[in-house]
């Protein structure tokens, strides 16, 4: 497991030519950025220790490859510096990422907390970086190994990960702050997957890694991954970073197939009510129920590969 801390702020330009940055609104008229690249078509190799050189597979008939493998794949990494060492890592590692994906949320401070931005802001992508901070949700796939059975059924091992980072916030706290309770993370994968194990890690401000005390893992059951992690927004623990990995297999399949991911952010002790739906093509989605909406928000990420 390889795990990424966040090393730089995203910075929240829209580039219209590019289908990388897509400024959308989501289910509940909250703005976000999304994107979301497949290494299919290129080879990666680390340079630099921490940076990623980007060209496309010789075999790969695709007049686009070249100008995506050299310019808008670059833009990416040079548009989160956080998710590219991340991924250089787990290339070091002798990892092999397959897609990663992200949702990167602009942020307003409101009374006591950070608040989304709505449809009725007006925001646009010229004011983003006027946003008072922001979470990036974002992740990857990664191809571990197949085996064949005698009678040539395939079977592909892959690991999952969710990742999180408070990549712009400035919340002084301290311990005499009330504390906060926690926040939720969840994943999940097409209910033709098995996963075999889940682990959780994070990091808080004051630069210590979080114990078994402060995040647990809550009973999905086989439908969903769900780990509850401390976070105290103006106390003593404020959460900097986390992430979720999942060891998961499945039959080969020349289908597109989605994980799905998502961060429950709270400012007052509650609790979450996980809802799940399966549609005709065996993906799993969640429906997340706060125990008290108005002091929670959160937040999707979608993945989607064919391998």
């Amino acid at each position: 497991m390889t795990f990424c801390s966040p090393a730089f702020a995203a910075e929240l330009v829209k580039n219209d030519e590019s289908d990388q940055y897509k400024l959308v609104l989501d289910e509940d008229n909250n703005y976000e950025f999304v994107g979301e690249i497949s290494f299919a078509d290129f080879d990666i190799a680390v340079v630099n220790d921490s940076q990623i050189a980007v060209t496309p597979k010789l075999n790969v008939q695709n007049e686009n490859a070249e100008e995506q493998g050299t310019g808008s794949l670059q833009a990416f990494f040079d548009r989160y510096p956080q998710i590219e060492k991340c991924l250089a890592s787990k290339i070091s590692n002798g990892e092999e990422p397959v897609a990663v994906s992200y949702t990167d949320v602009p942020l307003k401070w409101v009374d006591d907390h950070y608040e989304r931005y709505s449809s009725s802001d007006h925001f646009s992508s010229s004011t983003s970086q006027g946003a008072d901070g922001n979470f990036l949700l974002y992740a990857t796939l990664d191809y571990d190994h197949s085996y064949t059975t005698p009678s040539g059924e395939i079977t592909r091992y892959y690991t999952v990960n969710t990742y999180g980072d408070w990549v712009k916030h400035s919340v002084l706290g301290g311990k005499d702050y009330p504390d906060a309770g926690y926040d939720y993370v969840h994943q999940t994968v097409p209910n033709t997957f098995s996963i075999e194990s889940t682990s959780f890690s994070c990091r808080y401000d004051d630069n210590t890694s979080g114990t078994s005390s402060e995040y647990s893992e809550q009973d999905g059951g086989d439908s969903f991954t769900e780990y509850r992690v401390k976070d105290d927004p103006l106390g003593y623990k404020q959460l900097d970073s986390f992430v979720l990995t999942s060891e998961v297999y499945a039959p080969a399949s020349a289908s597109t197939r989605l994980v799905h991911s998502y961060y429950t952010h709270t400012w007052k002790s509650l609790t979450v009510t996980p809802t799940v739906s399966v549609n005709t093509n065996k993906e799993v989605q969640l429906s997340i129920t706060p125990s008290i909406k108005e002091n929670s928000w959160t937040i999707h990420n979608r993945l989607s590969f064919t391998m």
